[in-house]
């Protein structure tokens, strides 16, 4: 008897628990979360092998699906315009067979329809309103005590820090509503281009930010790439012997980035570089091919925006290692379509040189959202590309220079600093700078010390600082002819 007893009490746990059911969503749906508008918002999760689930959202849509045998599900739902009115989405599991007591349904609140973007990188990106330890963010008490005027308007997920050795299917973080109380711990750069955006298009704007400072390119790829450079530990034991975890390569792609790729955004932002300066000229093929693969990973050709890395010192000032690694940041634009950058030359104060972290990021997300807007969202009128030297002549004991994006001069006449000449022992001098008054898109250098200049270079050191910029201020972008 007592035999049968402990059965039947088996039993009915049994029947409790299957009718509580196994219904799970990962972190990035929940409570708060802005989805792409005009476009089809994907909602995936767990649940009982067989059951249905059914999903309603608030704008008169619906859907439904059957639990594979693997316990995952997933719908795709249309989504309207772009709105400040909350929204629900309602998610409920139905049992195959009979069930004593409903099952439990899961109500998501607070959603908005707008636009989304994923902001990833190391820790230009990662960078919160409140700072790093001596890194300050300017004008960031201001920022945060108005961050409550975008209540409603603005929303961030923070993608916690995590590693794996193989693709994960959840990552952690959840949406957060914009207030005084929330915006410290949200990266700035994502912030700024998110205020810009929501100010401009007059949407809800939500950024999920997946970053991690120190990492290298590699961090952010997947094995399958890595496998074939050569030169990139991919086995767990290679990977742990990399005593500095943000240094270690493969485990943030599989952990934080991998798992976010069935939520439907509207473009990459990326910020990373000053742990990839070894890698020199080859940082455009990885970030090449970084690119083509998150667009696989999405399923579209989706913008990617990037910050070349800033003006630092990095051990030596004078030396070019930073610089070329800038430019071939920059070369990326050649080989990968619906692909832009941010020129940061103007935006390090002197007494920055030793900071990896300057302290404006608000510019640094203005522009990324001037971008966005040009070639995204129709608004042409916006600048939004920097001038970058285009072809170069020599002419007797003169280097003539084109630049792109400057058919209307630059912003200023006198005094032009940044510019160098070198003649075939490749010995750059500062150069002296003339408009060429015939062709506003072109400057004449010379330096009397260099009467046959070969080459010419705007910039091209680890830290150095212009100060020419095009008609919308929009800074030149460093260069090197040779």
């Amino acid at each position: 008897m007592k035999k049968a007893s402990t059965i039947l009490i088996g039993i009915l746990l049994c029947s409790i628990q299957t009718a509580f059911g196994t219904l799970r969503l990962p972190d990035i749906l929940s409570d708060y979360m802005v989805v792409q508008q005009n476009d089809t918002m994907h909602l995936w999760g767990w649940a009982e092998p067989g059951n249905m689930v059914d999903v309603y959202v608030s704008w008169n849509r619906q859907a439904s699906t059957q639990v594979l045998k693997d316990s995952t599900w997933s719908v795709a739902i249309p989504t309207p315009a772009g709105s400040y009115t909350p929204q629900t989405i309602t998610i409920t599991e139905t049992p195959k067979k009979h069930a004593y007591y409903p099952l439990p349904s899961i109500r998501l609140q607070y959603v908005l329809v707008g636009e989304v973007w994923l902001a990833s990188g190391q820790s230009n990106m990662e960078m919160p309103l409140d700072g790093f330890w001596q890194c300050p963010v300017a004008n960031a008490n201001r920022e945060i005590a108005q961050s409550g005027d975008y209540t409603g308007h603005i929303r961030y997920l923070t993608v916690q820090h995590q590693m794996a050795f193989t693709p994960q299917d959840q990552a952690y973080g959840k949406w957060q509503e914009c207030n005084p109380m929330t915006t410290p711990r949200w990266g700035a750069v994502g912030y700024f281009f998110a205020q810009q955006i929501e100010h401009i298009l007059h949407v809800p704007v939500g950024i999920i930010n997946c970053s991690w400072g120190g990492t290298r390119i590699e961090a952010w790829m997947p094995k399958e790439l890595l496998d074939a450079y050569g030169d990139v530990p991919t086995e767990p034991d290679s990977i742990l012997a990399i005593a500095t975890e943000w240094m270690r390569p493969l485990v943030m792609y599989n952990a934080m980035l991998y798992p976010l790729r069935h939520y439907t955004i509207k473009g990459f932002l990326w910020y990373q570089g000053c742990s990839s300066i070894g890698l020199l000229d080859r940082y455009t093929d990885r970030q090449t091919d970084l690119i083509n693969h998150w667009r696989t990973l999405w399923g579209r050709e989706l913008p990617f925006y990037f910050v070349e890395i800033a003006p630092s010192r990095h051990e030596q000032a004078d030396a070019d290692w930073a610089a070329v690694l800038r430019a071939a940041q920059w070369r990326t634009m050649q080989k990968v379509t619906h692909c832009a950058g941010v020129c940061t030359n103007d935006l390090v104060q002197p007494y920055e040189i030793d900071n990896v972290h300057p302290a404006d990021k608000q510019t640094v997300g203005q522009r990324l959202a001037w971008l966005a807007l040009h070639y995204d969202y129709g608004y042409t009128t916006i600048a939004a590309d920097s001038p970058q030297m285009t072809k170069w002549e020599i002419h007797d004991n003169e280097i003539w220079v084109w630049f792109s994006h400057a058919q209307d001069g630059f912003s200023r006449y006198d005094d032009i600093q940044g510019f160098e000449i070198a003649g075939s022992d490749k010995h750059y001098v500062p150069a002296q700078v003339r408009a060429n008054n015939d062709d506003l898109s072109c400057l004449i250098l010379s330096a009397p010390s260099v009467p046959h200049p070969q080459y010419a270079a705007y910039c091209f050191h680890n830290f150095s600082l212009g100060n020419l910029a095009n008609l919308r201020y929009l800074p030149v972008v460093p260069f090197r002819t040779k």
